[in-house]
């Protein structure tokens, strides 16, 4: 017979072997009736003469094919039956095992998603990020005649694509205002290189990049398709108005599609020659280049990103020589417009290399990497402390069971079985709780990516379970049954059936019950210690996102609303601008309600980071060069945002374009370069032979302009009336909650100009809890993932302290009858129970010191061994292990010593 119909004729067999065994005993009962015995003694004579028929039956099963997926499935079922039969104690078990297992993989779908995860694309390992020596591939930006030289060399099927940084462009549909969507300028080969396909018409193609503004297409998101479009398969041709021009839609790309950056997902792609006409002027670097001019023709202004597919490995070493002697042919051209030699020799030591681009752009790896690594720190403890919990009541389940596990180890039973039994109900456990831990792990995919997002943006993550998820899931199901039934299986097997058959399923006393002890205690203990450990995380992190709440960001955060506008898409001339600035500044300051207006070309906490270099001068020769962050704002700008002059003069109406140039700087850059000195009247150009010099007037006061978590950088100021140009928007002071005027700043904007987009007006206040995302990200789930370890200590220490009165009832009647009083048991058990949880305690408090050392990139305003956070958690702990103590003391200190006694 086949193993196949072996397997499904199973039971009949089974059923034919009991038949057997019992018809052979019948016929020895009779055989020995015969020869003069009574039925009973010769049945027990045919019996024993047969033998342990339990064991035969074994046996006989053994010599069948699968006897140990038989005996595995017999012991499946057996476990079932004893969750089924102990619903209290399975429904804590799978509660506290979907908590654990649920968080640790919610947040390893995450960290796949942001970490591991490949780009959506075929062959992702050919893709390669180029980058220069001195810059990650992020930062590395490359002129469009690189591009261009580079591609017409590149070896073999090797192909290379270019982009832009993905920006907010205004798109009016039909006769929709115009709102700010995020796009892209890309070559026309972008979408061959990641070898993906169009839903819908056609995708960008390189004869789009052959003429100067020759090709107002655009391809369409999947997602954009849906949402603005209705999934319409009539979609192709037509118009999509991108900051004012005109364009077709030619495709729909691919689902899920989104390029080369992971949390980043573009709506729109336009082709690189259309730059001009979207007047894109972001995310570029220049040398002597003339911004406001198309920036294809221009060598020497750097605003492209490289991605490669290699499709043999082969054409690496041809691929590198040419991108190396490229790049150096295109320095000897910036030659003209580099007045620095130092600077030139510098690019000279520069070379090109490859970084695997498979994951794409790090942007999103390097801002969760290290939070995402913490949180799942965080979650594999709290499932340990799980699995201790879970062991503990195993334990005392296997310890209630002693009996019973004796006389199955009398009658035959091996030990190895009673060990297979028990890894069997722990696997139904984890598997019971991992399936209930779906639902965790679905909430924590959902909220998660919210949580952090700034500005309530959800980040776009591809978070579909993949085969690395899966695989996470199986090996930490399994993984935890194995732990949590490993020690109570081994426990359970070491039972020697004849003591304990002799003491009549009473506990034993003696060293051997004192070491049935520890192993509870010592589980018990080490819930306590990972718990303190979370506990003070938490405590810390809350500590560290309330500081930065707290935090004084060197201006007025509680009075000034940031309205955000963009006026470079209208195309103002120069002359027009001063006018411009006077009705904005003067409608908004007629709002009831508000003190002061003031325009910046780089708002608060927007992170524009705009930054130039400049040469110090004093005495007409050249002192150092410098860096610094630059904004251009009009008078009153720090009297409307709070940040304190110091020293010198502020800004006045006088300083126009006929005046001598004037700038204020604060004081990271005086302390920078000058240390002690005072740096007012000193001057500084953009270039050793820049005709106009600007003269330092006024210091001010250090805010943090960028972000809250970042220290303030060196600044320089510039009065707007100097320069004019285009503007970032302006800084609006009130005289009480901001909030109640945006809606009436708004409608002074669309007053002045209808055309002038809107991006956000929102308070400073909303925008600095924004750049608080992964701080509160972080404080949030420490502070779950604390009460969660606190309360699963709890439970451990209720379980253990039950246990021990428990078993010790006719202990505690002889006591009580011996004159002790019901306050002295009760204090006996608590302090038991304090004696407990404060060895683990002890040892918590050393891990948290180390941990907290380890994290203490993530802290801020305290030390890692801040005392009155580790004091609260402390007390918290040992305060709600006097509460968990309390009903098993309370319990004791009630025993009836007469029932106790009678009872022994």
């Amino acid at each position: 017979m086949s193993w196949l119909g072996q397997l499904f004729s199973r039971r009949r067999r089974y059923d034919e072997l009991v038949d057997s065994i019992r018809e052979h005993i019948e016929e020895k009962v009779a055989d020995l009736m015969d020869d003069g015995m009574t039925q009973k003694t010769a049945e027990q004579a045919a019996r024993r003469q047969f033998g342990n028929v339990t064991r035969i039956k074994e046996q006989s099963r053994e010599v069948w094919q699968w006897p140990k997926l038989e005996s595995v499935w017999s012991d499946t079922k057996y476990a079932l039956r004893r969750l089924r039969k102990s619903p209290g104690f399975t429904s804590i078990a799978l509660l506290t095992l979907a908590l654990g297992i649920g968080a640790n993989t919610g947040i390893f779908t995450l960290i796949d998603a942001v970490l591991l995860k490949s780009l959506p694309v075929p062959q992702p390992e050919q893709l390669f990020l180029v980058k220069q020596s001195n810059h990650a591939a992020e930062k590395s930006r490359f002129p469009y005649s690189f591009f261009e030289g580079v591609s017409q060399q590149l070896p073999g099927t090797t192909t290379l694509a270019a982009m832009g940084w993905p920006d907010n462009f205004y798109i009016r549909t039909a006769d929709e205002q115009p709102l700010p969507t995020q796009g892209q300028l890309v070559s026309g080969n972008y979408f061959q290189v990641f070898e993906t396909y169009p839903v819908l018409g056609r995708l960008l193609a390189p004869s789009d990049d052959v003429r100067l503004s020759g090709s107002a297409v655009a391809v369409i998101s999947y997602n954009y398709w849906q949402q603005h479009f209705g999934s319409d398969p009539n979609v192709i041709g037509h118009k999509l108005e991108v900051n004012g021009v005109p364009f077709v839609i030619v495709g729909v790309a691919a689902r899920g599609f989104f390029g080369a950056r992971v949390g980043i997902q573009p709506d729109f792609w336009m082709p690189l020659t259309m730059q001009y006409d979207v007047r894109y002027h972001d995310h570029y670097s220049d040398y002597g280049a003339e911004p406001l001019k198309p920036w294809i023709p221009q060598p020497n202004i750097n605003w492209l990103q490289l991605i490669v597919r290699v499709k043999s490995p082969s054409d690496v070493p041809l691929l590198m020589s040419v991108l190396n002697q490229q790049y150096k042919s295109n320095l000897e051209s910036l030659v003209q417009y580099l007045h620095n030699p130092d600077q030139y020799r510098a690019m000279l030591r520069i070379h090109l290399m490859l970084e695997p681009g498979q994951r794409g752009f790090a942007n999103l790896r390097e801002q969760f990497a290290k939070p995402l690594l913490l949180l799942m720190s965080m979650a594999m403890i709290v499932l340990l402390i799980a699995c201790a919990n879970i062991a503990n009541l195993l334990l005392a389940r296997a310890a209630a069971r002693r009996h019973a596990l004796a006389i199955q180890l009398s009658i035959g039973s091996s030990r190895a079985r009673l060990i297979q039994q028990m890894l069997a109900e722990c696997v139904l456990l984890s598997i019971g709780g991992s399936a209930l831990g779906v639902a965790v792990a679905f909430w924590c995919v959902k909220v998660l990516p919210r949580w952090a997002s700034a500005g309530g943006v959800e980040i776009p993550l591809n978070l579909h379970p993949d085969t690395r998820i899966l695989i996470f899931s199986l090996i930490i199901a399994l993984t935890t049954g194995m732990i949590v039934g490993l020690a109570p299986a081994l426990k359970s097997a070491n039972v020697d059936p004849v003591s304990v058959l002799k003491a009549g399923g009473q506990s034993l006393s003696g060293k051997k019950a004192k070491s049935r002890w520890s192993l509870r205690n010592a589980l018990v203990a080490a819930q306590v210690a990972l718990s303190l450990l979370l506990l003070v995380g938490a405590g810390m992190f809350l500590q560290t996102f309330r500081n930065y709440s707290r935090l004084d960001p060197g201006f007025d955060r509680d009075h000034l609303l940031a309205v955000q506008i963009d006026t470079h898409l209208l195309n103002f001339q120069t002359v027009d601008f001063p006018l411009l600035y006077q009705r904005l500044v003067d409608g908004i300051e007629a709002i009831p309600g508000v003190h002061s207006a003031s325009i910046t070309t780089c708002q608060l906490v927007a992170g524009c980071h705009d930054s130039s270099d400049v040469i110090l001068i004093d005495g007409g020769k050249k002192v150092a060069q410098a860096n610094a962050q630059v904004n251009s704002v009009s008078p009153s700008y720090f009297e409307t945002t709070g940040i304190h002059l110091l020293h010198g003069r502020d800004f006045a109406s006088t300083d126009n374009k006929s005046s001598p140039k004037v700038a204020i700087v604060n004081q990271a850059f005086a302390r920078h370069y000058f240390g002690d000195g005072d740096p007012i009247g000193l001057q500084f150009a953009y270039a050793d032979n820049e005709p106009d010099r600007f003269q330092i007037v006024g210091v001010v006061a250090d805010a943090r302009v960028n972000d809250i978590r970042e220290e303030a950088p060196p600044i320089i100021y510039f009065p707007i009336s100097q320069n004019p140009g285009n503007i970032d928007g302006l800084e609006v002071r009130t005289e009480a909650d901001p909030t109640w005027i945006a809606a009436q700043a708004r409608q002074v904007v669309t007053d002045i100009d209808p055309r002038i987009p809107i991006v956000s007006i929102a308070t400073l206040n909303q925008q600095v809890q924004d750049n608080l995302a992964q701080p509160r990200l972080i404080a949030r789930l420490a502070t779950i993932f604390g009460l969660l370890a606190l309360g699963f200590a709890c439970l451990g220490l209720y379980g253990v302290m039950s246990y021990s009165t428990e078993r010790r009832t006719s202990e505690i009647g002889i006591r009580l009858a011996l004159g002790s009083t019901r306050q002295m048991v009760l204090r006996l058990v608590i302090w038991e129970t304090l004696r407990l949880a404060g060895c683990g305690a002890i040892a918590g408090l050393g891990l948290a010191v180390i941990a907290m050392h380890m994290a203490a990139s993530f802290l801020f305003g305290l030390s890692p061994e801040d005392p009155s956070t580790i004091t609260f958690a402390t007390g918290l702990l040992l305060l709600t292990s006097v509460v968990a103590g309390f009903v098993p003391a309370w319990r004791a200190a009630n025993i009836d010593p007469v029932r106790a006694l009678r009872t022994e």
